[in-house]
């Protein structure tokens, strides 16, 4: 946090433990579009829902096998872009649906799926 924005809250509360969570989420200088706390909570969460599936297709401890090598591969093809490409009418997409750095790519250059290596 800026200087000037810790003198703020100290003069709001009484004590550090009572800042409310949100207040502080949104207080932090942002590296992206959230601050390090939240930035730090949000990949948590998202790793526990991952590991926490047991459905996971990369979870084999659990589910051991459930796709083919050339299945999995498949799946490591595809892209948060693209299936919002497959999904809405729009022609271009960040190549990273999550990192916006100015460059668009045609939804059709990216990688898709091919559903052969699905079929028996």
């Amino acid at each position: 946090m800026t200087k000037e924005r810790i003198k703020r809250m100290k003069e709001i509360y009484e004590d550090v433990n009572d800042i409310d969570a949100f207040i502080g989420f949104i207080s932090e200088r942002k590296r992206g579009l959230v601050g390090a706390t939240l930035a730090c909570l949000l990949g948590r969460q998202f790793e526990s829902l991952k590991r926490g599936d047991r459905f996971f297709y990369t979870n084999a401890r659990e589910n051991p096998y459930p796709f083919t090598r050339r299945q999995v591969e498949q799946l490591n093809r595809i892209s948060l872009s693209k299936i919002v490409c497959d999904n809405h009418d729009i022609d271009m997409m960040p190549e990273n649906a999550f990192s916006y750095e100015g460059k668009l790519t045609q939804c059709n250059k990216l990688p898709g799926l091919n559903l052969d290596d699905f079929i028996d």
